[in-house]
């Protein structure tokens, strides 16, 4: 199975291969969508707008709303949700049906089994500073979805976000965390 953003048409191109033939099936999607995440499943994928994938004189999209698509059985079901401001990554929990958007919010939690078009994800906040500049951070979801670690530009610190309860956590640092 391939997945291809249609450039112009806000549309996602579904083809499927086998021996015998090629099937496509095409699904409209979110407008100028440029980015997308599949689970390791293969069952699903997101289709969004990043900011900083986009080229030079590329329309603009959504900074907001993003595209869910369900692969299983056959025929492709597109939702559309509604996320944390300015997405910029996403992780898959590795057993349970859970993604995690890293937006500029913080991180925005999405139960694939319950998605429905028009849900509106929570946010977890990963910052306590309201004015952090999120370009200088970096935030990764563990494997498990128990927590996201914040290192930002900003501060001798890492940060360690409880996605279960929102509580916050520093570990202090001699130096800026770099990598």
């Amino acid at each position: 199975v391939a997945l291809v953003i249609n450039s112009g048409t806000n549309d996602l191109s579904i083809i499927t291969s086998t021996p015998e033939e090629d099937d496509v099936q095409t699904v409209d999607i979110v407008p100028y969508c440029n980015r997308i995440a599949v689970s390791p499943s293969g069952s699903h994928a997101l289709v969004f707008y990043d900011e900083s994938a986009a080229e030079s004189g590329d329309p603009v999209g959504d900074f907001q709303t993003l595209s869910l698509v369900s692969l299983e059985g056959g025929a492709a079901e597109v939702k559309t949700i509604s996320t944390g401001f300015h997405p910029t990554d996403v992780f898959f929990h590795y057993t349970q049906p859970l993604v995690y958007i890293v937006t500029d919010d913080g991180v925005s939690v999405l139960d694939l089994s319950t998605a429905v078009n028009g849900t509106i994800t929570p946010v977890v906040p990963v910052t306590t500073d309201a004015l952090e500049d999120p370009a200088l951070r970096e935030v990764l979801v563990t494997e498990d979805g128990s927590y996201a670690l914040v290192r930002s530009l900003e501060y001798n610190r890492l940060q360690v976000v409880d996605l279960a309860n929102g509580e916050l956590s520093f570990v202090e640092l001699d130096g800026i965390p770099t990598d």
